[in-house]
């Protein structure tokens, strides 16, 4: 076993500035622009001005126009939403609610404007066989004959059942699914001339059929989409001019984009806006010794200063080990290393360590199961079931005695911490005397492919990493000022 440390790499040492702030005007709120994972179903209002996107956590009402975020309503724990609906002067959005594993039995309202809740939601909803609905919980057409898995060649024979073989390409079909809308199927192709692209990966067409009147509804062109991310869609709206989708795949890969739009009207189709691509599969996040940790996946974690927006260090090369911590002055970070290549091969034990732009590796006999670091950062003590080992931080040199410092003092003891229920991203962190919430924070997992957080403070201030401030708007109503307009200098 070697003694010494084995350097891996250097590390950029730039560090990036710390975020912009800013305070909401009065009236206004800060609404942060990504939406939750996974959309499901997509309505526009009658005004045209607005629609929903509608998960089984969350229904979202957005812009149309920008695609702008506006509100977020949710359903609560234990709950789900089962379908939606706007009501025909479009001032009020209808849900209708399931709690546990309960057929939906309640109607829930919220204004349009305000998001506050109607009381007489029931009164003023739809009849539930109306077609208005939109169901979030799919809804199989009839005869829907696919069982998991399916393979495609059945697809294509339900096209040809259907008679609907004849509206595509029938040798270029890719996928056939289903979508929001009870009796419409989303049909994918791959290859067709009018797709013909400069990347092999825009090549497809999406088409939206009615089943009853053997019709196509909407399509679009990868071409026009310029997006992989979650295929196939699955959740559209189409008013004439307006096609919103919400590319989600329907596994567990779970990429997706909320929503984007194009206007059919424009020759060519013409993508007016998209929101960021997603992933949260394997995301986590949480509050520990005053920073917050986010996890992109398991082998890559991003420490952020709340209190600046500033991004610590980024670490993106973890080997199977979750042990992980820091120096007190933030010089010095150290990860736990636990690789097997093959099933032939021996297991490798070690710990990762940064500091002064040099990442080191220390190899130990076996698995970590804690790691010290002194105040400076100086040098590093691990621990694993033959005891305690340590080395100078910069030099891998083991010091011929050693005494293992005391755990470092946290004060988190002082607050609570918990992920919002309904995404991975976002945390809130209280006060544990008095319950107080002291501020929110949403931080990337893949979004946007960019690192950023944002952290909204009881107080009002809104704090934005650096290259973060398109993520966050002030919303008043239906009016919506970008971040910039209030920012602190």
């Amino acid at each position: 076993m070697l003694a010494v440390a084995i350097a891996v790499e250097l590390v950029s040492a730039a560090l990036p500035r710390v975020g912009t702030a800013a305070e909401a005007p009065p009236g206004f709120v800060a609404v942060t622009q990504l939406g939750p994972e996974h959309t499901q179903a997509i309505e526009i209002a009658p005004s045209r001005s607005w629609f929903l996107t509608g998960t089984q956590a969350t229904i979202v009402i957005s812009d149309l126009r920008t695609g702008a975020i506006l509100r977020e309503l949710t359903s609560g724990e234990s709950a789900r939403f089962t379908r939606m609906a706007i009501s025909a002067d479009g001032r009020v959005v209808l849900a209708r609610l399931a709690r546990d594993t309960v057929d939906d039995t309640e109607t829930m309202g919220w204004s349009a404007e305000t998001g506050a809740p109607i009381e007489d939601a029931a009164a003023l909803a739809l009849p539930l066989d109306a077609s208005n609905w939109t169901w979030i919980e799919r809804k199989r057409p009839s005869p829907w004959p696919f069982d998991v898995p399916h393979d495609l060649q059945a697809e294509k024979n339900y096209l040809v059942d259907q008679r609907l073989a004849s509206l595509v390409s029938l040798e270029k079909v890719q996928s056939v699914e289903l979508t929001d809308r009870q009796g419409i199927i989303q049909v994918t192709t791959g290859g067709e001339a009018q797709d013909e692209a400069e990347e092999e990966v825009w090549a497809y067409h999406v088409y939206f059929i009615d089943l009853a009147q053997k019709k196509i509804v909407a399509d679009a062109s990868g071409k026009t989409l310029h997006t992989f991310c979650g295929r196939p869609h699955g959740a559209f709206a189409f008013d004439g001019q307006h096609l919103l989708l919400a590319p989600t795949e329907l596994d567990a890969s779970s990429s997706n984009i909320n929503a984007l739009l194009v206007d059919m009207q424009s020759v060519p189709p013409l993508l007016k806006w998209s929101r960021p691509c997603q992933d949260t599969q394997v995301s986590g996040m949480e509050f520990r010794r005053g920073l917050v940790v986010v996890w992109a996946t398991p082998d890559q974690v991003t420490l952020w200063d709340p209190a600046t927006a500033r991004r610590i260090i980024h670490i993106d090369d973890i080997h199977g080990s979750e042990v992980l911590t820091w120096s007190s002055d933030l010089t010095t970070f150290a990860t736990g290393f636990h690789e097997q290549r093959t099933v032939a091969d021996p297991h490798t034990y070690g710990v990762a360590v940064i500091r002064s732009g040099r990442k080191l590796f220390f190899p130990t006999d076996a698995e970590i199961s804690e790691i010290r670091l002194g105040e400076d950062g100086s040098k590093v003590f691990v621990r694993t079931d033959s005891g305690w080992s340590a080395w100078d931080a910069s030099t891998g040199a083991k010091p011929s005695s050693f005494a293992v410092p005391a755990a470092t003092r946290s004060e988190d003891d002082r607050y609570d911490w918990e992920v919002a229920p309904a995404s991975a991203q976002s945390l809130t962190l209280r006060d544990k005397a008095s319950g107080r919430l002291l501020w929110q924070a949403t931080a990337s997992d893949g979004a946007a492919q960019r690192d950023f957080l944002i952290v909204q403070y009881a107080d009002g201030r809104v704090l934005a990493s650096e290259g973060a401030e398109d993520l966050v708007k002030f919303v008043r109503g239906f009016e919506v000022l970008p971040f910039e307009v209030s920012r602190r200098q």
